[in-house]
């Protein structure tokens, strides 16, 4: 029977999850699968393409969980700001959930995290400008806030943060919160400065609870 290369990704993913990238051997994932080391061999070269598959998994299942929430909020009537502050935090909190995968493998394997969670591209900006605009339908932006250029801006922070390796990857998550919370204060319409503080206090309050 042939091996289902899903079940090994998820099965490697969840070790990896737990102990890291570095010290999971291609010996151990073969014995928790209870399958020879040849057979997994000869279903991923090596370490580093299980690895890669493990972290294109986390990637689609980031996205997908983010777009869910997203949808959730806005399925309750919730403004576009309250959106984008929930979404910025769930992302906070899934990207803890596999911290040790994602600060080992940023060491290891820089190539492969810059080219899955390294922001940037034409459609990254329209994301950001799409849901700026959707902030200025609902009065919560301040005028004359140039979008494009505050799109490319904010980019650009993020993927300075995240290509200081010295940093680690934690830390990496937080500036990237910081910078983004920062922005959003700054472009805030004056009143909504209020509500947003009283939001982004609620918000923090709530999900530092789990939910």
């Amino acid at each position: 029977m042939a091996l289902n290369q899903e079940t090994v990704i998820e099965v490697a993913k969840e070790m990896m999850r737990q102990e890291g990238c570095r010290r999971i051997t291609m010996d151990d994932i073969s014995q928790k699968l209870r399958i020879s080391k040849r057979t997994l061999y000869e279903n991923f070269a090596n370490k580093e393409v299980l690895v890669e598959a493990v972290l294109e998994n986390v990637k689609a299942e980031l996205d997908g969980r983010k777009q869910q929430y997203k949808e959730r909020l806005r399925k309750t009537g919730d403004d576009p700001l309250l959106v984008m502050l929930f979404a910025i935090k769930h992302f906070e909190n899934y990207n803890y959930e596999y911290s040790k995968l994602m600060e080992e493998a940023n060491v290891m394997y820089p190539d492969i995290m810059d080219r899955l969670f390294m922001p940037g591209g034409d459609e990254c900006e329209s994301d950001i400008v799409a849901e700026l605009t959707k902030m200025e339908e609902s009065g919560s932006l301040r005028k004359g806030v140039d979008k494009e250029i505050l799109a490319r801006s904010v980019i650009w922070y993020v993927t300075a943060i995240l290509k200081d390796k010295k940093i680690g990857y934690e830390t990496s998550v937080k500036m990237i919160r910081e910078v983004v919370f920062s922005t959003i204060r700054g472009i805030l319409s004056l009143e909504k400065v209020v509500e947003y503080e009283q939001k982004e206090k609620a918000m923090r309050d709530e999900l530092s609870m789990g939910n």
